[in-house]
């Protein structure tokens, strides 16, 4: 049986829940806070792949999910930066090799911005597991493609072996050399 207090006593004290705001300003209504926690779904084929690499991968990337899950709407491509390492106390050594290992395991899609700079990441789905919840726009969804507007038609019916310069003289007309 697992004793649930042991792991309530290893919450650090930043992520811990906190008064609520009602409380401390005084019986005005604001927003509650509560304690941070992963967002899903998390595919358990990835976890599993993820334990399997080894090392900090784990660790980094239950905070990349974390961290994911907290900016969904600025797409799927987030950097690793102190904040997204200090959520599970990783040093940069730590996540540099986590990252290789994510990515040598088809997890993660690096992204390098250079010498300096952090390393952004694009979470995958793991090799052989079947599709997870599409995390970029939906193509059919009206919301965003823009309801009511016309699709896409190229600007030609023929392809371009096919199309003819309106200003071109056509070979009925004779062509004059000099």
């Amino acid at each position: 049986m697992v004793d649930v207090d042991v792991f309530r006593a290893a919450v650090p004290a930043s992520m811990a829940t906190r008064a609520s705001a009602k409380e401390k300003t005084g019986g005005r209504a604001t927003r509650r806070q509560t304690a941070p926690f992963l967002g899903g779904p998390v595919p358990m084929a990835w976890l599993a792949a993820a334990n399997a690499a080894g090392g900090s991968a784990l660790a980094l990337g239950l905070a990349i999910w974390f961290h994911q899950g907290m900016r969904k709407k600025f797409g799927p491509i987030l950097r690793v930066n102190a904040a997204v390492r200090k959520a599970m106390a990783l040093t940069p050594d730590q996540a540099r090799r986590a990252i290789a290992a994510l990515a040598s395991k088809g997890l993660i899609h690096i992204h390098t911005g250079g010498r300096g700079r952090c390393t952004e990441v694009e979470i995958l789905d793991p090799p052989g597991a079947a599709p997870s919840v599409d995390r970029r726009k939906a193509a059919g969804d009206e919301r965003r493609a823009g309801a009511g507007r016309e699709p896409w038609r190229p600007p030609y019916d023929r392809p371009p072996s096919e199309q003819v310069d309106a200003d071109a003289p056509t070979p009925e007309e004779g062509v004059e050399h000099e």
